[in-house]
């Protein structure tokens, strides 16, 4: 090339301060400017004086920055030819004609597969000829043209691609991830969606009712789709995606929505109201053998009540899972699938709409109650293991955040009296909240607030609502059966991963509340408590 424009970087970047007066700005358009000269002069334009040549793109530049708020660019395919050549304009129409040119190219470029985007980062911005591009990537002459060919097209398109743009795109929903088993080492699947990371959530959102190219994705968001390839890549790796033979991608899990909740939630209710006095004396007789049981008695009297619930919880949920049983094959966790970066699990998603206000459903979660969960701590001082274990009721919910290692070493501190300095700072910080959960309460002293079992008193209370619970299901399986099984949820034809349970979720999810809130107004379970009740324990193995 017969001119160094290298040699006036920093000459361009003082112009462009000077018409400026701002650093960032001046960078940009210097090298915007370098960029478009650069594309000119590879395509054979030899100006008559360089600097000159190069000071009215600068000027156009920043021209065209000043009028980028009132009025889109124009954009201009005729200097493509049909073998994907650049025609070079006249000099005086040069800088204008060009940055339009230009421009097109950065605001489309992004929306191209990788395929196509590659070789026209190669071909318009690298400035490479068809004939090098084919020989770094490996492929025949025409094919480059036919990716450049097919870009120009998809750019041509323009404002006319906002025609695919879904409601996500505008308006992006939530999506929360559950998820039964347990998680991999890094957290998964929770960690592979963040909380408040909308792009990530809504790829999952488009891509499950059927199959879609990233591209496809990209535009139903409008988001580049150079923004949406890593993303999926990640996301299919860690099998919360899957690849079609075809190459297309989807998510690889239920998802749940609004309608979906309420589809069943009714006929839920009416089933419990209609047959609650079927089981009265059953669940009564269910509490007072717990009662009288040694582990119980031993408790405070603040901790009877969360024994109580987690041990009613744990009853009302395996008669609806054995009802739900006879209607499809249970399928323990030791048969879920194993995950690349570790763990057992299976991924459920809720979704919900943009700005969506809580407590509009709030009868709807009144009646929630997510599956057991907890953490494990191992051979913490005397012990050989300690467990953490919840069910989130509306009478009481645990902070998942507030149940890892160190609170739980912390709440075993609590119990056992033994101090040993160690606790971090950020847990003792959350004492307030424990408190506010029922957790932890303060007399004087904080102390520790939940019910403590040894691992074989544990045992022994999921014994007793097995066995104890068997009449209960006797006489409500046939029934309940045949409520669950009028209510299977659809799923997208493509979406063959999901077990058959996972379909029949939100036909019983609401059972095992609505049954305890009769419980509770009879006086079976203990009512008229202000103070929160989480259905939680810890149990400690010497």
């Amino acid at each position: 090339m017969k001119h160094q424009l290298t040699d006036y970087t920093d000459s361009l970047y003082y112009a462009a301060l000077r018409l400026t007066g701002n650093a960032d700005d001046a960078e940009d358009i210097a090298q915007e400017t370098l960029l478009a000269a650069w594309q000119s002069l590879s395509r054979g334009y030899q100006p008559d004086h360089l600097w000159s040549w190069l000071c009215r793109i600068l000027s156009n530049k920043h021209c065209d920055r000043l009028r980028e708020k009132y009025r889109r660019p124009t954009i201009s395919y005729d200097a493509w030819t049909e073998d994907g050549s650049f025609r070079e304009p006249a000099e005086t129409d040069e800088a204008d004609e060009t940055d339009g040119q230009l421009e097109a190219i950065r605001r489309g470029i992004g929306y191209l597969a990788a395929t196509h985007r590659e070789v026209f980062v190669r071909f318009y911005l690298h400035g490479e000829s068809i004939e090098t591009i084919a020989g770094a990537m490996g492929i025949p002459a025409g094919t480059v043209k036919s990716r450049l060919n097919k870009g120009r097209l998809q750019i041509r398109k323009g404002v006319e691609d906002m025609e695919t743009y879904t409601k996500q795109s505008y308006e992006p929903e939530i999506l929360r991830l559950s998820c039964s088993g347990s998680c991999g080492l890094d957290g998964e699947p929770f960690s592979l969606v963040g909380y408040d990371d909308a792009l990530t959530q809504n790829i999952l959102i488009v891509a499950y009712e059927k199959p879609l190219t990233e591209v496809e994705i990209a535009k139903a968001l409008g988001t580049p789709a150079a923004f949406v390839e890593p993303i999926v890549r990640r996301l299919v790796s860690a099998e919360l995606m899957a690849r079609t033979d075809g190459g297309k991608v989807y998510s690889d899990f239920i998802q749940f929505t609004r309608e979906d909740f309420y589809a069943n939630f009714r006929e839920q209710l009416r089933y419990s109201d209609e047959h609650y006095s079927d089981i009265r004396d059953d669940l009564r007789a269910a509490m007072e053998a717990l009662r009288g049981t040694d582990y119980y008695l031993r408790q405070e009297e603040s901790c009877r009540p969360k024994l109580e619930l987690h041990y009613a919880v744990s009853l009302m949920l395996n008669m609806v899972l054995d009802a739900a049983g006879l209607v499809h094959k249970p399928v323990a966790s030791e048969e879920y699938p194993y995950r690349k970066n570790g763990g057992r699990w299976l991924a459920m998603g809720n979704r919900y709409p943009s700005g969506y206000d809580w407590t509009s459903d709030e009868e709807y979660w009144n009646y929630c109650v997510d599956g057991e969960f907890g953490e494990d701590v191992l051979n913490l001082y005397d012990t050989k293991r300690i467990w953490f274990r919840s069910y989130s009721t509306k009478l009481g919910k645990i902070p998942y955040n507030y149940t890892q290692k160190e609170h739980i070493k912390w709440m075993y501190e609590l119990h056992s009296g033994i101090r040993s300095g160690t606790i971090e700072a950020g847990v003792l910080e959350g004492a307030d909240v424990m408190i506010g959960h029922g957790m932890l309460k303060k007399d004087g002293a904080v102390s520790l607030d939940l019910p403590v079992l040894t691992g074989e008193e544990y045992r022994a209370e999921k014994r007793l609502s097995h066995e104890i619970g068997r009449p209960i299901f006797d006489k409500l399986s046939g029934s309940m059966a045949d409520m669950i099984r009028r209510t299977r949820m659809k799923l997208p034809p493509h979406l063959t991963s999901v077990p058959e349970w996972q379909r029949y979720f939100l036909s019983r999810d609401s059972l095992p509340m609505a049954f305890l809130y009769h419980a509770a107004e009879d006086g079976i379970l203990r009512k008229n408590i202000t103070d929160p009740v989480p259905a939680a324990l810890l149990v400690v193995e010497k």
